[in-house]
């Protein structure tokens, strides 16, 4: 060609001559074509590339392969560019084809001479090899360049794959919070409230932090991030109702009757491969040649009743795990601004918790709102439950001569006297701020330990006046107090009144006393009220056990229903029952059941029971450390101002089943437990079933 003598001047041109590449020729003059170099040998440049025939090459021994496979893929022979008018042959492409017709990657250009026939079964004569044509070429370097692209996206995802792993975050709180996944990176991500997001993380440990969009902390957890297959999850605080199930399949979805393991209270979770991950798992599933069932795992969240964290508490509280729930109540109570639904369900995970952490809880909500009256009650409800009364006179004297005119101050001061001091300051502070509920209602209970019958019904009518909700705390005592001075009638209207509330809690406490002084007047339907309560209400099972009704016959399988039903009659099996209880039962329970159950375990030496019993919050350490010392007779008296009437009326009557002691003093303690017993309930009915 001695047209390329002249375009040697290039040097790429040259090269490429020099190396005797017609192809290599071929793609040189192709670029500097469309770079517009050699513009000076434009009109050579055009017609040495128009024929591809120039630069053609010999075939290379082997068979050119043309054919189809089932139809679907092979390769064809096609087109025919740059026909010759004088030997018939045309320039074709060797194509990978697809359904017969559709090309997918050129393998090559050829200068040969079609047969007849249609264009798959044409037969060719083959000459010569050329450089593939314009589009051909960029078709084949954008499919390689694909193909490398896949090829280093997915060294790259296995690369990534070995320095990172996927970690869950599960949000089981009611707003979103803001997830730090590494703090010294401080990479944030929002998690949606109730959902459950993955994140890739780098291997190795990692600090993790969860707060509140307004900046309230939930979790703090060092994660060790590990190469693993299985399912890794952050459950932030503990509180997502995460559960793993094992599913069994025969034609369709069968159970076998195997509970799914629950990971309320873990915030870790860590678990092998499973088959479904946070979606619901398939009705049905093909199942392998010769097997009759197989099995499949799940890994999901319980939406279907209730707030999750409203699920984890009832959970765990129903496995007597409530210590682990405080990692996530104590901060939810924290975002819902302390409210007492909140707070109350943390402080009792903080006193199954033991430790001091009831204290420290209280103080914490205490602290938060000091100006607020019942933080500081509770913060020394804790402390005297706890035992750690320490100071705490002392702070709170302080306090009050900080502030001689606030009726707060002097309150919370007065309610920490010793007793005999008590008693008159109580009377005092009410005279210099008659206006003040809480001291009234202090008032009240006090005269109602004191058996000062017709002053407590005076205080409990005048803050009822005042103050329903103040009222309705010291019910029981205002209700003792018209049975002591045998106006029945008067308190059950009384009762009729206050029942026509909406607060569910108020309803059944109302209908159990109503249906203890119908009792005691032997009316006809003592069950009246009971029988209106509402679903809503928790329905009419416990307040019937409470007061020893009936109850059905399917309820008598709950341990606490069952407890309360027999513990008047069979103290062996209540005391077996007792044993049994979990966390969540614990609470329903009345003074009166705790207080003839607990000092019989003291009696027989029963630990495990004393153990099981001592998680009553409602009365504090030293109340019942009062009630092991009587029992064993250490003391001559109880310490009445302590102790209510109902647990004076247990503790006399458990106390008079000592045969070591004289009968006239047998006789006598037995004499003042049914005295005691104002409501004729539980002890009395002990009294008369419960063998010697």
């Amino acid at each position: 060609m001695p047209e390329l003598r002249a375009l040697c001047e290039d040097a790429r041109v040259r090269r490429a001559v020099e190396r005797g590449d017609s192809f290599k020729l071929y793609r040189t003059l192709k670029w500097a074509r469309w770079l517009g170099r050699l513009r000076s040998h434009r009109q050579a440049l055009d017609i040495l590339l128009k024929q591809r025939r120039l630069f053609a090459r010999p075939l290379k021994e082997g068979r050119m392969r043309v054919g189809m496979l089932n139809g679907f893929f092979g390769t064809l022979l096609l087109g025919k560019a740059e026909p010759d008018a004088v030997d018939g042959t045309v320039i074709t492409t060797h194509w990978v084809v697809s359904f017969f017709t559709i090309p997918l990657f050129p393998l090559g250009a050829y200068v040969g001479q079609p047969g007849g026939g249609d264009f798959l079964h044409r037969p060719w004569r083959i000459f010569a090899r050329v450089p593939l044509g314009t589009w051909p070429a960029l078709w084949s370097r954008l499919v390689s360049l694909s193909a490398i692209a896949l090829v280093l996206g997915g060294a790259g995802q296995s690369f990534q794959a070995s320095r990172h792993r996927d970690v869950h975050v599960g949000n089981a709180f009611n707003e979103p919070l803001r997830v730090v996944l590494d703090a010294e990176e401080d990479e944030a991500v929002v998690v949606p409230p109730g959902q459950v997001r993955s994140f890739p993380m780098l291997l190795g440990k990692r600090r993790l932090h969860a707060a509140s969009l307004s900046g309230v902390e939930v979790d703090t957890l060092e994660l060790d991030v590990r190469r693993g297959e299985g399912v890794l999850m952050w459950n932030i605080a503990g509180a997502m109702p995460v559960f793993l199930a094992q599913e069994r399949y025969s034609e369709s979805k069968v159970s076998d009757g195997t509970p799914p393991t629950v990971y309320c209270g873990h915030r870790v979770i860590e678990l092998g491969p499973v088959n479904d991950l946070f979606q619901n798992s398939p009705d049905r599933v093909v199942l392998p040649a010769g097997r009759h069932h197989v099995a499949r795992t799940r890994v999901d969240v319980e939406r279907s009743q209730g707030d999750m964290l409203s699920l984890c508490f009832i959970y765990l509280g129903a496995h007597s795990r409530w210590a682990e729930a405080l990692t996530f109540m104590e901060p939810s109570a924290r975002l819902s601004g302390w409210s007492e639904k909140e707070v109350s369900r943390a402080f009792q995970a903080a006193v199954s918790k033991g430790g001091g952490e009831a204290t420290r809880f209280a103080r914490t909500v205490r602290d938060a709102n000091p100006e607020n009256l019942e933080g500081h009650r509770g913060y020394q409800f804790a402390a005297e439950l706890e035992g750690r009364t320490e100071g705490l006179l002392a702070e709170y004297t302080e306090r009050a001569r900080a502030a001689p005119d606030s009726a707060d101050a002097q309150y919370l001061h007065v309610r920490l006297l010793p007793t005999p001091e008590r008693r008159a300051a109580v009377e005092a502070l009410l005279k210099r701020f008659p206006t003040h509920d809480a001291t009234l209602r202090s008032v009240v209970y006090q005269r109602y330990l004191d058996g000062d019958w017709a002053g407590a019904v005076e205080g409990w009518e005048r803050l009822l006046a005042r103050d329903e909700s103040a009222a309705v705390e010291v019910l029981e005592q205002g209700m003792a107090s018209f049975v002591a001075l045998g106006r029945l009638k008067e308190a059950r209207a009384w009762l009729a009144r206050l029942f026509e509330t909406d607060n569910p809690s108020v309803r059944s406490k109302v209908a159990g006393l109503d249906a203890l002084l119908a009792m005691k007047m032997r009316a006809v339907e003592p069950d009246a009220l009971i029988k209106k309560l509402r679903k809503e209400d928790g329905g009419d099972v416990w307040v019937r056990a409470r007061v020893g009704l009936p109850i059905p016959e399917d309820a008598s399988t709950v341990t606490v229903v069952r407890l309360m039903s027999v513990a008047g009659r069979d103290p062996r099996e209540a005391m077996l029952l007792a044993r049994s209880l979990q966390d969540i039962e614990v609470p329903t329970l009345g003074e009166s059941f705790w207080a003839l159950l607990y000092a019989e375990a003291v009696r027989l030496g029963d630990e495990e029971c004393q153990r099981s019993l001592e998680r009553f919050v409602l009365v504090s350490g030293p109340q019942r450390e009062n009630v092991r010392r009587f029992i064993r007779g250490e003391v001559a008296v109880l310490d009445v101002d302590e102790l209510s009437w109902d647990v004076r009326a247990a503790v006399y009557f458990v106390r008079s089943r000592d045969s070591a002691l004289p009968k006239a003093e047998r006789h006598r303690l037995l004499e003042q437990a049914r005295q005691a017993d104002w409501f004729h309930g539980v002890v009395s009915e002990a009294i008369t079933s419960w063998s010697p």
